[in-house]
């Protein structure tokens, strides 16, 4: 992996004679550098392409500083990396006309070695006085981007419902990681930047402002940082970067403004003897509604938060009960390096993890049978779950009341409730349309109406959802299970089709899972694959990859 240090980033900069190149289009790109705009100018992008040169073919190094046209659309434009390249391969065949460069034996790449394709957005992948790289060797192609789709409650606009659709706005960034929280979406791109959109009551939109935004919005993160997965807490956002490294930001975390994790005090003060998680490696992270968990490459797991039902794990321990809590470790029988964690998921109140073995663990609030546990109280240690009888745990998703796990036979169990109530029959208000409302307490209204419900809403017993099941997903009050055979059924809540795709006139609630109709969004027969699925709040979002470009409209 190739990185640009400081002194190479400032290459030219130094040297009177650096050849500088104006890369300017004709007509409009002219009129947008006209004096008269004044303040109206836009900040024009400027930027070095170096080639380091390569001794077996005599080819020498050199640099050229690009400047792209003041109105964006070098950097916006599809095909702008193929003529910032065009540009550089000319200049560098005047100097060197005995021996230059071709386009199909070069190809761009961004300061951490990512592939720099012909219809890249430029600006995602340089800024202002960074570096982009020629590299000999076969101009290479990318798979097609990964789509996100999404659908449900536009908490934006409460009286619209989001029919299934493609995010067009985020398509050509190069989605790698997504995910949701009560009322807001986040992204992680190729590029290593993040994008995030929805409300912003928190700052959990990273923008280190209150402002919401209906359009993905850049979490104003140093691009000197890659970041390579977002998990969204109920109201904040949690991100892993490519060295293992935490960041955060919103409700909870130490400001709006993303912020290393390990030096805000929210980690702990070195001066107190509060490490926290410095010096860890992070291979995974879950968020919940006020408590994290991560797993180190330690084979350590850490949680912290609230804990005022003992989600984090620690011990029924009323030193660490009430208030925000720093990072401790969470005794988890069982773990270690050769039995890493291989599933962690945080719920409303609860937490739940996987072991490489297939043991399955929980801990947290049991209010609703959540933990897979006949008695109906919260428990402040790991808590084996052992009626899933001999099978092995794959994958486990926490809702607010709910667990879900998914097994290596592909059996899908279900413990907990969908409704957040023991009475099927209780009728209350909708929480979405209460944005602020504060569910970390278990006694808040946050429950959902409709008639009558099934066992599996109404927090009975563990309940077998399917035996043909790749994985799923568990919201606030709906879920979503992927079959092996690329179908996807979803149960719970569906007053804004987040369910089903669509809005069931004669009910708001599904008793069972069902087949969703995602129209011409996702089409289970052809070769698409879903690489991520999330259920938060009233909206579903997923994650495809590329080889759906076929089935996506």
């Amino acid at each position: 992996m190739i990185r640009v240090t400081r002194s190479e980033n400032q290459l030219g900069s130094e040297s009177d004679d650096e050849p500088e190149l104006q890369v300017l289009d004709s007509g409009r790109h002219k009129a947008a550098l006209s004096p008269h705009l004044g303040k109206q100018r836009k900040r024009r992008l400027k930027f070095f392409v170096v080639f380091h040169g390569d001794r077996a073919s005599r080819r020498l190094p050199h640099s050229v500083r690009i400047k792209c046209p003041r109105d964006d659309s070098w950097g916006n434009g599809l095909s702008r990396p193929r003529l910032v390249k065009e540009a550089f391969l000319k200049r560098y065949a005047e100097i060197h006309p005995q021996t230059p460069l071709q386009m199909e034996s070069t190809y761009l790449v961004d300061a951490f070695g990512t592939l720099v394709a012909d219809d890249d957005e430029l600006s995602l992948y340089v800024q202002c006085d960074g570096v982009l790289h020629v590299m000999l060797g076969n101009d290479r192609e990318k798979e097609p981007p990964n789509a996100v789709i999404q659908w449900g409650y536009d908490s934006l606009q409460s009286t619209e419902i989001i029919k299934p659709r493609l995010i067009n706005s985020v398509f050509q960034a190069r989605v790698v990681s997504v995910d949701c929280g009560w009322l807001h979406t986040a992204v992680a791109l190729e590029c290593g930047a993040a994008l995030a959109w929805g409300n912003n009551n928190f700052g959990q939109l990273g923008t280190g402002n209150e402002i919401k935004s209906a359009e993905p919005v850049l979490c104003k993160m140093s691009r000197e940082v890659r970041l390579c997965k977002v998990v969204c807490g109920s109201y904040f956002t949690v991100a892993i970067d490519d060295k293992g490294e935490l960041w955060s930001w919103g409700r909870y975390q130490s400001s709006n403004w993303p912020g290393l994790f390990t030096e805000t005090w929210a980690n702990g003060y070195d001066k107190q003897g509060d490490r926290g998680i410095k010096g860890e490696k992070i291979l995974a992270v879950a968020a919940g509604e006020s408590h994290v968990a991560c797993a180190m490459a330690s084979g350590k797991l850490f949680s912290w938060g609230y804990n005022e039902h003992w989600q984090l794990g620690w011990g029924q321990n009323e030193a660490y009960h009430h208030g925000q809590q720093k990072p401790r470790e969470v005794k988890l029988p069982g773990l270690s390096t050769i039995n890493p964690i291989s599933a962690l998921s945080c719920g409303g109140l609860h937490t739940a993890a996987a072991l490489r073995d297939g043991k399955l663990f929980a801990w947290g609030s049991n209010s609703e049978g959540q933990l897979g546990h006949v008695l109906r109280k919260c428990f402040g240690r790991p808590q084996e779950v052992t009626s899933m009888e001999h099978e092995h745990c794959a994958s486990v998703a926490c809702g607010r009341y709910s667990t879900l796990c998914t097994t290596e036979s592909h059996c899908s169990y279900f413990w907990g409730s969908l409704i957040g109530s023991k009475d099927p029959e209780i009728s209350v208000s909708d929480p979405l349309q209460n944005e602020t409302a504060d569910c970390t307490n278990e006694a808040s209204e946050c429950k959902f109406s409709g008639v009558a419900t099934s066992r599996v809403l109404a927090g009975a017993a563990k309940q077998l959802l399917g035996t043909e099941v790749n994985f799923g997903t568990v919201g606030e009050a709906h879920g979503i299970l992927l079959l092996r055979n690329g179908m996807v059924r979803g149960w719970g809540y569906n007053a804004y089709g987040q369910a089903l795709g669509h809005v069931n006139n004669k009910t708001d609630i599904v008793d069972e899972p069902t087949q969703c109709d995602l129209g011409d969004t996702y089409n289970p027969s052809s070769e698409a694959k879903i690489l991520k699925m999330c259920t938060s709040g009233g909206m579903s979002t997923f994650l495809v990859s590329s080889t759906a470009s076929g089935a996506l409209s």
